[in-house]
């Protein structure tokens, strides 16, 4: 296989080897191109999400806050189209309907720079569902381009970080 980054042959290999090279390529935020006989495949650039942090609390009024921040890779010379954060209960994949108020969808419109971070909070949660577990999931979406990057949080709950419910 044949492996040309920005239009240059960078290297021989097996096809092993060269969907490899691809993605440590990618990691380098560099479109690759792979030749492998008259097959060529092409690898989009995407932009790399890190789950950085999460934090919670209880605010004056009693009800607890979830943060989830997430840091942003924009690979050199893209813009990013839209990005955000999912939250949802854990007990919906277990069947339970929950209460709507429980989850949100934080999606931003327009470009955000490279090494950017970006909160997406779930706030006025009810005392009483301190103990629910969230689950959240970033995206990310590079104009001109289909593919939409999305990085997990691990699930935690406003108790977590109140020293409730041990």
């Amino acid at each position: 296989a044949e492996i040309e980054v920005n239009g240059e042959l960078a290297a021989t290999l097996d096809e092993t080897s060269a969907m490899s090279y691809a993605l440590g390529e990618l990691a380098a935020d560099t479109a690759v191109v792979i030749k492998v006989a008259e097959t060529v495949i092409v690898v989009d650039p995407v932009v790399s999400l890190t789950a950085s942090s999460t934090d919670g609390a209880v605010a004056q009024d009693g009800t607890g806050v979830l943060r989830f921040i997430t840091l942003v890779g924009v690979p050199q010379g893209e813009s990013v189209e839209y990005y955000g954060t999912y939250i949802i209960p854990v007990k919906i994949f277990d069947g339970e309907t929950g209460d709507d108020s429980t989850k949100v969808e934080v999606r931003k419109t327009g470009n955000i720079a490279d090494g950017q971070t970006y909160s997406a909070d779930l706030t006025n949660i009810p005392a009483t569902n301190s103990d629910v577990l969230m689950y959240a999931w970033s995206f990310a979406k590079l104009q001109n381009y289909d593919a939409v990057t999305v990085v997990p949080f691990a699930a935690t709950n406003v108790d977590a970080y109140t020293g409730e419910g041990e």
